[in-house]
């Protein structure tokens, strides 16, 4: 008995290793092509499809005709050239495992068809519930009820901006890394839909810029006010404008206006000597002349 219980595990472990199974998801009125993998080298002769090992499609050449059997009757083609399986307008009757044989060979794949369902739209939750601004770190987690919906994948905006590096379902956040956001929105997508949160306030929202910034910002208004200092200095250095700002002397008192030029001398008189300048008096008349004068 026990060496039975050890074969029956080793032949399905053989039976793992060569048959490799390939999960597919369709959601209801949707469709599937379940392929050869690899393709077959050889030409096709026989096919037989199973669904949860019971006859799915069977067909061999000039031997039997196609036929497909419940519950794919109207909901599924084959390809006789390729082996390809389609199935089409899919329910929850459709989700199983697909294997296939070729030839007479089982083939190294199946496939495990998963029948997927909706979600409504997300919501973002904010834990502690007492996260405030004197919370040293809080984190966000995008809720849904994604059971049934497949492989999903999660998006965060933080205030316009979709982030390409946060793609998990809970995102830690600081005063630090994200004060500066004023709102923080999440979505979920799924392999047939997508859907979004109401965006939320964030509790951490601090427009005022970060002390680093603000000193990054007065650091550089620093260096500027001081290169136009300098420049300005040497200007005026250049034009003797500061020359008494780095002497002990004194600065030179400016200079006293000329004195006014002299009156031309008078010509000389003709023949080239000069003539002298005599005074000439005026006497008034003697009163006494002026009585003889009269008689």
């Amino acid at each position: 008995m026990r060496r039975v219980a050890v074969f029956c595990v080793l032949l399905a472990a053989l039976r793992s290793a060569l048959t490799a199974e390939s999960m597919k998801y369709f959601q209801n009125g949707g469709n599937l092509t379940l392929d050869l993998s690899p393709p077959s080298s050889a030409r096709i002769t026989n096919i037989v499809w199973k669904f949860g090992g019971d006859l799915l499609a069977e067909w061999a050449d000039q031997k039997l005709p196609l036929n497909i059997f419940s519950p794919f009757e109207n909901h599924a083609t084959l390809n006789l050239q390729t082996g390809s399986l389609h199935i089409y307008n899919m329910g929850e009757a459709h989700g199983g495992l697909y294997t296939v044989e070729i030839n007479d060979r089982v083939q190294t794949v199946s496939y495990q068809a998963v029948r997927t369902t909706g979600f409504a739209p997300p919501v973002v939750v904010i834990s502690p519930l007492v996260c405030s601004k004197d919370s040293s770190s809080c984190t966000m987690s995008c809720n849904a009820d994604v059971t049934g919906a497949g492989p999903v994948t999660y998006s965060w905006r933080f205030g316009e901006d979709w982030q390409k590096e946060e793609k998990k379902k809970d995102v830690t956040i600081t005063m630090k890394d994200h004060g500066q956001f004023e709102t923080f929105t999440c979505r979920i997508e799924s392999l047939f839909k997508k859907e979004e949160s109401v965006p939320i306030k964030n509790v951490l929202y601090n427009p005022e810029p970060p002390a680093s910034i603000v000193g990054g910002v007065l650091g550089v208004l620093s260096v500027l006010f001081g290169v136009v200092g300098v420049g300005v200095g040497v200007f005026l250095y250049k034009k003797g404008k500061c020359d008494h700002l780095f002497s002990n002397a004194p600065a030179p008192a400016p200079a006293p206006a000329p004195a006014p030029a002299p009156a031309p001398a008078p010509a000389p008189a003709p023949g080239g000597e000069e003539t002298p300048l005599t005074a000439v008096t005026t006497t008034p008349p003697d009163s006494s002349d002026a009585n003889g004068g009269r008689g």
